[in-house]
């Protein structure tokens, strides 16, 4: 059995040792623990670039990152929620950015969560972030990205709200941002009655590139119209629009955008109905609307690889792997996130090729499912450690394939 002690200290071998180890680790938890703080924000603007923030169970206010790279992470149990949005932006090269295990809601009149302007990766994983605004003239949708280098959903939840003008919100909205998406679900929102009442897109993709695999994309439907009767007059609100599984237009500075999509699932969000002979009927949606760009479908099923975190030293890793029987799965392991592009069919690389350490793990059985524990033992001088982890899958037909990428930060057992 592999050890993930191991793995780690053989890429100190080859790199500094600071490259292994986290900055401070600051502890958030709204019940008011000795030592940790009782909001999000709080622990933020006193962590340093590269700090991690363990996130108890407990309601949390907004919060902003700008200019730092951070680990947050939810601690093991516990279901942290966050009533507000979350503002990433301003990232360098090398900033990183991991979320864990936090719920969004934002709360009325209040617009959605963003990540602007970031040269970084900002990794999300087994998040939800739904928008729950219901003011006309807030951004809609659940999460909006705008130039970013890029950004990761891993077993997420996307939700719009079905507010918005001139129509409900997207699950996603990405501006010029190069994205990658495994296992998660982009949901639109319902249209609003009456005029201009559109159904959400399940995500909505203004230059850039998406890049999706297991992902589900469910638009909303189009609002009913309504009639408005005087003494005088009947006047009709017609319809709205369905939305689209996935809409792709074109930027000013990126009019080609790009989808690829391996094993994912569209709807088409039903169009609105008149009220009236005289009223007009919505438009159905599209599963996959292209207004420019391409569309390209890759061969295959998803696969994906789920690391537990956090875990702390002296615990253990548990590693679930998803794919097809008789694969035999390669694991990387590195100090880093990263980016390789697409090759031919292959799915991005996600974890950093260069301080990548591989552990074969051996064939999958029938059922294409099986769990390994990797034992953690202290590393000397670190506060903790995070590894990136990314399963490199071949079929028995000889395919290679990436599976969802995961993250796991460990951490001393003193937290």
């Amino acid at each position: 059995m592999p050890s993930i002690q191991v793995l780690a200290l053989t890429s100190m071998f080859a790199f500094p040792a600071a490259a292994l180890a986290l900055g401070q680790v600051h502890v958030v938890d709204a019940s008011g623990a000795p030592g940790a703080f009782t909001d999000l924000q709080e622990a933020i603007f006193a962590a340093q670039d590269g700090d991690l923030i363990l996130v108890e169970d407990g309601t949390y206010s907004s919060f902003t990152i700008s200019a730092k790279g951070l680990t947050i992470v939810a601690d093991t149990g516990a279901a942290p929620v966050v009533v507000g949005r979350a503002e990433i932006s301003g990232t360098a090269a090398g900033q990183d950015i991991l979320i864990r295990g936090l719920e969004l809601r934002t709360p009325l009149f209040e617009p959605g969560s963003s990540v602007t302007s970031t040269l970084g990766t900002v990794e999300w994983v087994d998040c939800v972030i739904r928008n729950g605004n219901i003011g006309q003239g807030f951004a809609p949708e659940g999460l909006a990205l705008t130039d970013c280098a890029q950004v990761v959903f891993a077993g997420c939840e996307l939700r719009g709200s079905p507010a918005g003008f001139p129509g409900a919100g997207s699950g996603l909205e990405s501006f010029n941002a190069f994205v990658q998406a495994y296992d998660s679900l982009f949901q639109g929102a319902q249209g609003a009655l009456g005029e201009l009442g559109h159904g959400g897109h399940g995500a909505r993709v203004t230059g850039g590139v998406l890049f999706a695999s297991g992902c589900t994309f469910a638009p909303g439907d189009g609002g009913n119209g309504v009639t408005i009767s005087t003494q005088f007059m009947t006047k009709c609100k017609d319809a709205g629009d369905g939305g689209s599984g996935i809409l792709l237009e074109p930027s000013a500075t990126i009019p080609v955008p790009a989808f690829l999509a391996l094993d994912c699932t569209f709807g088409a969000g039903d169009f609105g109905k008149a009220t009236l002979a005289t009223c007009v009927d919505g438009v159905p949606g599209q599963e996959i609307e292209l207004l420019a760009g391409v569309h390209l479908p890759l061969p295959g099923t998803a696969r994906s690889s789920v690391a537990s975190s956090p875990v702390r030293f002296g615990g253990q890793v548990q590693l679930d792997l998803t794919g097809e029987g008789g694969d035999l799965v390669l694991l990387a392991v590195a100090l880093g996130p990263g980016s390789v592009p697409l090759a031919g069919e292959l799915d991005p690389f996600v974890v950093d090729p260069i301080t990548s350490v591989f552990t074969l793990l051996g064939a999958l059985p029938a059922s294409g499912e099986q769990t390994f524990s990797f034992p953690v033992a202290s590393v000397p001088g670190a506060a903790g450690v995070n590894l990136w982890l990314q399963g490199l899958y071949l079929s028995t037909g000889l395919e290679l394939f990436l599976g969802a990428p995961s993250a796991t930060s460990l951490i001393p057992a003193s937290f």
